[in-house]
């Protein structure tokens, strides 16, 4: 458990580090000088950004191995010693070392200090374990992916040998350069974890010293979402399941949002270096979480058009309203666009080869190559539904609406009658059912709030609202509404979309609770309330545990597999490894599929790195090798 913790410390210094350097180094474009420095903690983030933007430029060309990690590492440590010390150290001087907060505020922050470290123990203790925990997806596919990038550069066609295998996801790119660390095959299975671990510090720093700007929506909403991160931290076990991790960045991203909206819809915000965001750090930080979430998961795709069209409203307002020069805009553009715009742009040349499809795993965006993969499958059989794009996100999405059913048709076609029911069963229950009525109460007394604030005053009374305090709280409620609605008609399983009940609630409650008509004191007793009977209705293991290894974790290790030779007609033959029982391949030698399908070839015999391609061209309904196909089909196994 110490190691752990170390290794953690390591890579958030490092990350963090990363981070301040493409902060330093954007800041100096021209027109971008701001008052605000980054706090460690959007360092960190924006680290974790530029990370994996050139970690996925870098495994176009190469693979993330030993070499790929020492230029970061050298990396991290030229930035931290160059520009992280410098900053914690004058953070220190300028707090003075003989600082005495009251003692309230002395309190609290030892409170919030204790809590934090309490829950680091009880991460660190869930993934010091010296057996692997099975996961299902991670023995499905997200072995196989990161051996895949540790081996070799991305291999066009990949998601023909195994339809999963094309799935691009930012987290497993991190994990996968991660993954050459100290503990082999072991040190990617840390940064589920780190992550989460760092947005429950993030949140506990929020409650106890929230930002000057946004203070008490800032501290409220943490109090009200904490509940949710406090539930995965002491949840957290060995796993490369990403789905949490794109909501947990999407947590970050309405952070940001409730402390930049008020200050950016505001015309007139400037800082004392004339720079027209007067928040230029957190103008960075909005851009790059609505991308960094879309690039670990797709379910962010909501988030980043979102971020996308707010930040192209304020260049439109700081270019036409406020009239700057046509080259300072442009600098404050690239400072905020260029490094989401090249992880936008790794993550769709990853989809191009590895599936022919742009939006992948959304069947949209196929391309004219050679190792496209098909968007039909060729028959009704599951190995061909799921080796096909548009088959397999509709097997997706008809799990999610009724997991298990005999005919996926029923769910896709038969609509709300048809799988509603089921679905509320199963899910329809427990906190976030509670949760998503109290969010439903928190926007309607909110909205009622702003009609009444914003109809003329009558007589002595406060004035009316500002138009860009309503325009900020209408987005926001645009974006955890529109959350919501993509995740409930996309896929409604609770495990994809369980934070959006918190995000809705927690965003609500916060520019509710935070209106000027209710004092302080009475909001925070609210959040403080809702908080801590959340908490006791999850019923969280918080007992102590002891780890069950001080100093090791769990090793990724493969199942039982054979090799199983495709029979297409290949000189020499492509040989697979099958797994011997179910659809897992865990941590097998490469390459590993459980369909091995008759149509699968190799793009050039004889060698993995030249791609896979299915005989079928299912574009124009046309058949390349199915007669061979069909003939030596009887030798190849069938998974149903």
């Amino acid at each position: 458990m110490i190691t752990v913790l170390a290794t953690w410390l390591v890579l958030f210094l490092g990350l963090a580090g990363i981070g301040s350097g493409a902060f330093a180094l954007l800041a100096r474009l021209p027109g971008c000088g701001s008052a605000e420095r980054p706090d460690l903690f959007r360092r960190f983030w924006f680290g974790c950004g530029t990370t994996i933007m050139v970690a996925q430029l870098w495994n176009l060309l190469a693979p993330l191995d030993a070499v790929a990690l020492a230029v970061w590492l050298a990396a991290a440590a030229g930035c931290g010693l160059l520009l992280l010390l410098p900053y914690l150290w004058g953070t220190v001087r300028r707090r003075g070392w003989g600082w005495r907060p009251g003692r309230r505020r002395a309190a609290l922050l030892g409170c919030m200090a204790l809590a934090g470290l309490y829950l680091l123990y009880l991460g660190a203790a869930g993934v010091a374990t010296p057996r692997w925990s099975r996961v299902y997806d991670s023995d499905l596919y997200h072995f196989n992916i990161l051996r895949w990038m540790n081996t070799c550069a991305v291999v066009p066609g990949l998601g023909n040998l195994h339809s999963r295998l094309g799935h691009t996801s930012g987290f497993l790119v991190l994990s996968a350069l991660f993954d050459n660390l100290w503990w082999d095959r072991a040190t990617a299975w840390l940064l589920y974890g780190l992550l989460v671990s760092v947005a429950t510090l993030q949140w506990l720093r929020m409650i106890a010293s929230p930002p000057a700007c946004a203070a008490r929506r800032t501290r409220l909403y943490c109090l009200l979402t904490f509940p949710c991160l406090a539930r995965l931290q002491t949840t957290i076990h060995p796993t490369l399941y990403h789905d949490e991790i794109a909501l947990v960045v999407q947590m970050v991203l309405l952070l940001e949002l409730l402390r930049f909206l008020p200050v950016c819809l505001d015309e007139r915000a400037s800082d004392d270096t004339g720079c027209p965001i007067a928040d230029l750090p957190g103008f960075m930080m909005l851009a790059l979480l609505g991308t960094l979430g879309f690039s670990i998961k797709p379910s962010g795709a909501v988030a980043m058009i979102f971020t996308i069209c707010t930040v192209a409203g304020v260049v439109v307002v700081l270019w036409c309203r406020q009239r700057l020069p046509l080259r300072r805009v442009a600098s404050l553009t690239a400072a905020a666009g260029l490094v989401p715009l090249l992880l936008l742009t790794g993550h769709v040349a990853r989809n191009f080869v590895q599936t022919g499809w742009l939006a992948f795993p959304a069947p949209l965006g196929r391309l004219p190559v050679d190792w496209a993969m098909p968007a039909e499958p060729a028959d009704d059989t599951h190995a061909e539904l799921m080796q096909s794009v548009r088959g397999q996100y509709e097997v997706i999405k008809a799990w999610a609406r009724m997991p298990g059913a005999e005919d996926y048709g029923q769910a896709l076609d038969g609509g709300l009658a048809v799988w509603l029911p089921g679905w509320r069963a199963r899910n329809w229950k427990g906190i976030e059912r509670r949760v998503f009525y109290l969010g439903l109460l928190f926007w309607l007394l909110h909205l009622l709030g702003m009609a009444r604030d914003c109809s003329p005053p009558r007589g002595i009374g406060v004035p009316p609202l500002k138009q860009e305090t309503v325009r900020g709280d209408l987005m926001l409620l645009v974006l955890v509404g529109a959350d919501l609605l993509l995740w409930f008609h996309a896929a409604p399983d609770m495990r994809f979309g369980r934070t959006f009940f918190w995000l809705w609630m927690g965003v609500g409650g916060s520019l509710c609770l935070s209106r000027p008509r209710l004092p302080a004191g009475f909001a925070g007793a609210v959040a403080v309330v809702l908080m801590t009977g959340a908490l006791l209705e999850m019923s969280l293991p918080l007992a102590p545990r002891r780890p069950a290894s001080w100093r090791g974790v769990g090793r990724a290790r493969p199942l039982r597999t054979e090799a199983v030779t495709i029979p297409n007609g290949q000189v020499p033959p492509l040989v697979v490894q099958v797994p011997l029982k179910g659809d897992r391949c865990g941590d097998s030698p490469l390459p590993a599929t459980p369909y091995p399908l008759p149509t699968l070839l190799l793009r050039e015999p004889g060698r993995l790195q030249s791609g896979f391609r299915r005989a079928l061209e299912t574009g124009d309904g046309g058949q390349e090798a199915g007669d061979r196909g069909q003939e030596t089909g009887s030798s190849s196994r069938q998974w149903q």
